[in-house]
């Protein structure tokens, strides 16, 4: 079996570095999407090989991470910075927020569901 821990200790860094690689091949328009979209596409595959209901389809803060991740990185472009400079700035704030998330409990609000009911994802 695989430790719950380690899987998502791992799957927090691989998020933020596919974020980051995704938006340096990107189209700027869409670059932060198509980035965000890297970064969460491994673990969608990652949860669906496990059985499991995909993270980012909760309430988790997961895609949030990644696209802030990718927003960094194009901003970055925008601005004339080396990705080599911002591609690991966005992937430590990935980290940072997906590590914060976890730990202090942060979700985002979900279609259908009251305030005051506890969360589904």
């Amino acid at each position: 079996p695989v430790d719950r821990h380690c899987a998502a200790n791992v799957d927090r860094k691989l998020a933020a570095g596919w974020a980051g690689g995704g938006v340096r091949r990107a189209v700027l328009p869409m670059a932060a999407v198509l980035g965000m979209l890297s970064g969460i596409g491994g673990g969608m595959v990652r949860d669906v090989l496990m059985a499991r209901v995909p993270v980012v389809l909760g309430s988790e803060i997961y895609a949030l991470a990644a696209l802030v991740a990718a927003v960094v990185v194009v901003a970055g472009h925008q601005l004339g910075i080396s990705p080599t400079i911002t591609t690991p700035i966005g992937a430590v704030l990935c980290v940072f927020l997906r590590i914060m998330a976890i730990y202090r409990g942060w979700r985002l609000p979900q279609a259908g569901r009251h305030l005051d009911e506890p969360p589904r994802g």
